[in-house]
Parts: C-alpha cells; sequence; structure tokens
C-alpha cells in the first residue's frame, strides 16, 4: 500500500503533466494562428516557428533528465541547418514539384530560428545533464559511506 506522501506526489506529478500538456497546446495554437496572420514578406516571420518550438518547453520541464533537451536541442539545429542549406541549392537541381514547397519553406521558416532554439535547449540540456550527475554522484556517495 501506498503511503499518503507518495499518493500526494504521484497526484501533483499528474497535474503538473495534465497543465504543462494545456499549455503547450495553447502556445501551439498561437503559433498556428501567427503563421497565418504574418505574411512571409514581414521581418517578423521567424514569430510562428519560435512560438511552435516555445509549445515544447512545458512538456521538456515536467520530466528530469536531460536526454529530451538534448535530442530535442540536436534535432532542432540539424531541421534550421537544413533549412538553410536548401536556400542555397538552385532550383535547377530540383524537380519542378519540389520547387514550390522550396519556396513555401524558404519564405516561411527561418532556419536560424531553430538553430538557435537548438543551440539553447542543448546548453540547458547540458548543464541539467552536469546538475542530475552531481546529485547523483553525491547521494551515491552518501549512501557508500552510511
Amino acid at each position: 500500500m501506498q503511503s499518503d506522501q507518495t499518493n500526494t506526489r504521484t497526484k501533483k506529478q499528474g497535474k503538473a503533466k495534465k497543465i504543462a500538456a494545456i499549455l503547450s497546446t495553447i502556445i501551439w495554437l498561437l503559433a498556428f494562428a501567427l503563421a497565418f496572420a504574418i505574411p512571409p514578406q514581414s521581418s517578423f516571420i521567424w514569430m510562428p516557428d519560435a512560438v511552435l518550438l516555445a509549445g515544447f518547453i512545458p512538456l521538456l520541464f515536467i520530466y528530469s533528465p536531460s536526454w529530451p533537451w538534448l535530442v530535442f536541442g540536436v534535432l532542432n539545429t540539424i531541421i534550421g541547418f537544413f533549412l538553410l542549406l536548401s536556400s542555397y541549392i538552385p532550383n535547377n537541381e530540383f524537380p519542378n514539384d519540389i520547387i514550390t514547397v522550396k519556396k513555401h519553406i524558404a519564405d516561411y521558416h527561418a532556419p536560424f530560428t531553430w538553430m538557435y532554439f537548438g543551440v539553447v535547449a542543448i546548453l540547458y540540456g547540458l548543464i541539467r545533464l552536469f546538475k542530475n550527475t552531481t546529485l547523483f554522484l553525491v547521494k551515491r556517495n552518501k549512501n557508500t559511506n552510511k
């Protein structure tokens, strides 16, 4: 039988996960709305992608391991790199059907937004990895000394 303390902690974690999921959904809906509200010629075209990526942050914070942050960061950095790379490849290298998709990607998705989010997530993940590893080693050392 579980203790009251464990039961309360489990309920709090469940509530935190629900709040994070709802908050992420609201942020993603805002990003979707911004994608239709901001024209591709605007200097703020990076905002829909930034808000979309920010929608993942509440979900990443509810888990204590650092690896989701690292994976999120690496994948976003790679996506940003490919977005940037695609803008330098000449159109004659693509089939005609793909040129429309390439133009949409170049007009609506700012590569550096993805890369900035990726690098920040990687740095935060590394800090979190260092913190978690240190806490684990301290706890293990205390248990070994008993």
